[in-house]
C-alpha cells in the first residue's frame, strides 16, 4: 500500500545540436567528437547508414553512443536551408540522450555521465554554443496510473485531444492528443500517462509517469535567449493539469464538468476549465529543478577535464538531483 505520496520532476530526454558553416567544418567536429568520446571514455560507438536515395546510393550515417551493452545516445549529422530565397545552408550535428531516468542506478549514471562530457567537451574545448532541441520531462508519482488523471486545461486550436473518459488505443498508455500518425514527424508536442514501474520492470515501486515530450519542430524559430526557452517550456507544461484522485466519485465529477465544458458553445473553453476546482487534487513540476538541469546541460564547460575528481564529478550530479 502505498503511504507517502511523491511527485518528482524528472528529465528523461535532451537533444541538442550545434551548427556548422559547412559541411567540412561538420566533419571535422564529428570527427573530434567521435575520438573524443572513445578516447576518453568506458563507451564505444556503433553506426547505421540509413539509405535516401537507393538510385544514387545516398545515405546518412547515425552514430550510436553505448556503455556496458546500453544504448544511451545518438549523433546525427544533417543541414537546412535558410533565407527566403533558400540561399544558406546551415549544417549541424544533433546528439540525443534519451531513457535518461530508467532507475538503474548504473545505467542512469552512465547516461548522465556521458551527457555531461559531451556537453562540456563542445562547450568548452571546441567553444561551440549548444542549441537544445528535443526535451522529455516527466512528472513521476508514487501512485498508481488509475488514481492519475491528466486534463488539458489549456487547449490549443488545431489540436484533437482524447476526453478523459474516452477509449484509448493502448491500454498501458493513455495519450493526452490524438495524433494523426502520418504527421508524427512533424509533432512539436505529445503527452502520455503510463506505469512507469511496469515498464522498467521495478519490483519494489509504483510509479506513474506523465511525460510531455517537446519535439525538434517545438524549438524551431524559437529565441535562443535561456530564459525564453524556459518561459515556453513553462507555458507549455502549464496546458495540462496533473491529478492525483484516489476517489472514484470524485474523479467521475471532475470528469462530467470538465466534458461538460469541452462540449459546450463557450468560446473561450480554456479559461473556463482554469476556473475548475483542481488545486486540492493538483501536482506540479518543479520549474527550478528545469531549469537546473537545463542550465546544467547547456553551459558547463570543465566536466571534460575534471571528471577524475570524484567530489567533483559527485557535486555536479548532485545538482541534476541525481
Amino acid at each position: 500500500m502505498i503511504t507517502e505520496i511523491l511527485n518528482k520532476t524528472m528529465i528523461d530526454t535532451v537533444g541538442v545540436r550545434i551548427e556548422c558553416d559547412s559541411s567540412i567544418e561538420q566533419r571535422e567536429i564529428l570527427d573530434k567528437l567521435l575520438n573524443y568520446i572513445s578516447s576518453n571514455h568506458p563507451f564505444y560507438i556503433n553506426h547505421k547508414d540509413n539509405i535516401i536515395n537507393h538510385i544514387t546510393g545516398r545515405f546518412t550515417r547515425e552514430y550510436f553512443i553505448y556503455g556496458s551493452s546500453k544504448l544511451l545516445a545518438s549523433i546525427t549529422t544533417m543541414s537546412f536551408q535558410v533565407d527566403k530565397k533558400r540561399s544558406k545552408t546551415v549544417y549541424f550535428i544533433k546528439i540525443v540522450w534519451a531513457g535518461l531516468k530508467k532507475y538503474n542506478e548504473f545505467t542512469d549514471r552512465l547516461s548522465l555521465l556521458s551527457m555531461l562530457s559531451i556537453c562540456s567537451y563542445l562547450n568548452g574545448e571546441l567553444r561551440y554554443n549548444l542549441k537544445l532541441c528535443e526535451l522529455d520531462i516527466a512528472q513521476d508519482i508514487n501512485e498508481y496510473s488509475e488514481n492519475i488523471l491528466v486534463l488539458p486545461i489549456n487547449r490549443v486550436p488545431n489540436v484533437n485531444y482524447y476526453r478523459p473518459d474516452e477509449e484509448q488505443p493502448f491500454a498501458e498508455t493513455t495519450y493526452i492528443e490524438k495524433i494523426n500518425i502520418k504527421r508524427k514527424k512533424h509533432l512539436s508536442l505529445r503527452s502520455y500517462v503510463y506505469p512507469k514501474h511496469e515498464r522498467e520492470g521495478l519490483d519494489d515501486e509504483v510509479i506513474t509517469r506523465f511525460e510531455v515530450a517537446l519535439k525538434t519542430a517545438f524549438f524551431s524559430n524559437k529565441s535562443t535567449d535561456f530564459h525564453e526557452i524556459l518561459a515556453s517550456v513553462q507555458k507549455a507544461l502549464n496546458r495540462y493539469a496533473v491529478l492525483r484522485i484516489s476517489n472514484f466519485d470524485e474523479r467521475n465529477s471532475i470528469v462530467q464538468e470538465y466534458n461538460g465544458i469541452i462540449d459546450s458553445d463557450i468560446k473561450n473553453k480554456s479559461r473556463k476549465l482554469n476556473s475548475l476546482p483542481l488545486d486540492g487534487n493538483r501536482l506540479f513540476f518543479d520549474l527550478n529543478a528545469i531549469e537546473e538541469f537545463l542550465g546544467t546541460v547547456l553551459y558547463i564547460k570543465d566536466f571534460h577535464i575534471s571528471m577524475h575528481e570524484d567530489w567533483f564529478v559527485e557535486a555536479v550530479l548532485s545538482k541534476l538531483n541525481c
